[in-house]
């Protein structure tokens, strides 16, 4: 009768084990996506950031606009930060 109970306790610590490596594998590939993400974006506020001073001179409208964007772009890098975090 024990030797039941323990292979049926072995048995469900096996089955929550399997049920939590899955969940672990998926929470690892959507941390992996959102920093995937949040790398992109870092790169495109990057290359806005640069476009930005070179034609802020010249063409103030166009300036504000890209602030716009890159105010954007650091929303969206905040809102991957904070889904890391809760992952």
């Amino acid at each position: 009768m024990k030797v039941r109970q323990m292979a049926l306790r072995l048995d469900r610590a096996h089955k929550e084990k399997s049920k939590l490596e899955e969940e672990n594998n998926k929470l690892r590939t959507e941390l992996s996506k959102y920093s995937n993400k949040t790398i992109d974006l870092e790169q495109k506020l990057e290359r806005t950031s640069l476009a930005l001073e070179e034609k802020k001179e010249n063409d103030p409208e166009h300036s504000k606009k890209l602030r716009k964007e890159i105010e954007q772009y650091i929303k969206e890098i905040d809102k991957c930060i904070e889904r890391l975090k809760n992952s």
